[in-house]
């Protein structure tokens, strides 16, 4: 099965997400969603 790039964005997504102080796993999942849905700029603003 190949990846996607938008789906191997995901777990680069969610540590740079991880990293943020006082982080919140809802920002990145909902960041998450945006990369897989191929919205990689609109999850980068949001992050």
């Amino acid at each position: 099965m190949r990846r996607s790039p938008q789906t191997a964005a995901i777990p680069i997504l969610q540590q740079m997400v991880s990293e943020m102080p006082g982080h919140s796993n809802a920002l990145g999942y909902c960041a998450a969603a945006l990369v897989h849905a191929g919205r990689m700029d609109d999850a980068k603003a949001m992050v």
